[in-house]
């Protein structure tokens, strides 16, 4: 019987991540992976973990191995409030769900506000992991072009939302703290413009921030929801970058109003997020391990970055740009328009390297084919020189040693 016949429109619209099937093609002996956003497990705090997950389980068996509040384990959602607090962001315990990830946030925002021919802004390239959500559901999305290493333009995405013909949008999704994948970084003054100009459209501002406690070059810039004062934003985070994913702990931080109704779609869909999980991430944070361990994380990342960025400057072909993430996982590159990323993948595994093409990163069809995702967060130094270098050959033997101008203004060119 063919059961795809009795799928609902919205099951129908269901796509694989091109990622995630490019990504099984990595997994050949040899091939030195830029490809990936997970975190490096060799700096995971294993002792530490091992002995809280010990004593939690000792001590608060009882509860930790049991159901809990859908909303999340209160130790939890207070220890998740003093962190926003650290940062800029005042919200209350009681204005905290706790989530499986960052990436059920997303989900349940999708469930909450997005339906067939609803529609949404956000960055153009973004991230794929909501691309997906909101084509999932028949959003339409309004791509707004990321246009320099500070992020998006205040005036543009006016511009492009005075432009817009289709439904009034109620989101605007944006990464604004070293973007996946560009490693872009809203400027302050754009985080300000952004906030006032969410409550102006009566928009929904979701600030996703995965990455914004991982910066290179200063202290990590206040977010968004820190800004705002007319309570349009909902924040949305993630201890999976910055300590470990394994736990899928995540939060979403906002308006009381959204959390109650984030909170009743999560109740359907899983009950509540692992209390084991929490209580360990719980006694992680009280603890004060995150901040210890962090500085550590964020040097060994820093000179990942430079490395891996001085060699794609000498083994790039000429003409193509590449971005200086301030933080973050992410490299992105723009290539010679003659190249195809997506047709070139296939090359560059046999070669024994791998990225992510830049096309999944667009809405928009066509866009991105000569760009491409690098990722130097879990590669170890001499590793990202010789990939850098086969990556290089791969392209150059495809004919990239032409000359041609890149399309983002402020991408650092590559002089061979």
């Amino acid at each position: 019987m063919n059961f795809e016949a009795l799928y609902s429109p919205a099951a129908r619209r269901l796509r694989p991540s091109i990622i995630r099937a490019l990504l099984s093609l990595v997994r050949e002996p040899g091939v030195i992976s830029l490809a990936g956003g997970t975190p490096d497990s060799n700096l995971f705090d294993l002792e530490r973990y091992a002995e809280i997950a010990g004593r939690v389980t000792r001590e608060e068996g009882r509860l930790a191995l049991q159901y809990g509040e859908t909303q999340g384990l209160p130790a939890l959602r207070e220890q998740v409030s003093l962190y926003l607090e650290g940062r800029g962001v005042k919200i209350p315990p009681e204005q905290v769900l706790i989530t499986n990830g960052s990436q059920q946030g997303i989900d349940l925002l999708c469930r909450l506000f997005l339906g067939p021919g609803d529609a949404l802004a956000m960055e153009e390239p973004g991230y794929l992991g909501a691309i997906n959500g909101f084509r999932n559901l028949g959003a339409e999305i309004i791509p707004l072009k990321l246009r320099d290493e500070e992020g998006l333009d205040p005036a543009q995405v006016e511009e492009c939302l005075g432009a817009w013909k289709g439904p009034r949008p109620k989101l605007l999704y944006l990464t604004p703290t070293f973007q996946n994948p560009t490693g872009a970084c809203l400027g302050p003054a754009r985080r300000a413009a952004l906030a006032e100009l969410a409550a102006r459209h009566s928009l929904l501002l979701v600030e996703d921030d995965p990455y914004g406690e991982i910066s290179f070059d200063g202290p990590p810039p206040s977010p968004v929801t820190a800004i705002d004062r007319s309570g349009h934003c909902l924040f949305l985070g993630s201890f999976s970058k910055m300590s470990v994913p394994g736990l899928r702990l995540g939060w979403a931080a906002g308006p009381a109003d959204v959390i109650r109704s984030l909170t009743l779609a999560k109740e359907s869909t899983d009950i509540c997020t692992s209390v084991l999980g929490q209580a360990i991430g719980a006694e992680f944070l009280k603890g004060g391990h995150l901040r210890a361990t962090l500085p550590s994380l964020v040097a060994a990342y820093r000179k990942r970055r430079d490395v891996l960025h001085a060699a794609l400057l000498r083994h790039l072909p000429k003409g193509s740009r590449l971005t200086r993430a301030g933080g973050g996982f992410f490299l992105w590159a723009e290539l010679p328009e003659r190249l195809n990323t997506l047709d070139l993948f296939k090359a560059a595994v046999a070669a024994k390297v791998a990225y992510v093409p830049g096309a999944p990163f667009y809405s928009t069809e066509g866009a991105g084919l000569h760009s491409m995702r690098l990722s130097f967060c879990a590669v170890e130094e001499p590793k990202l020189e010789e990939g850098a270098r086969r990556l290089g050959e791969v392209l150059k033997q495809a004919g990239a040693a032409v000359a041609a101008p890149g399309t983002h203004p402020d991408l650092t060119e590559c002089p061979a």
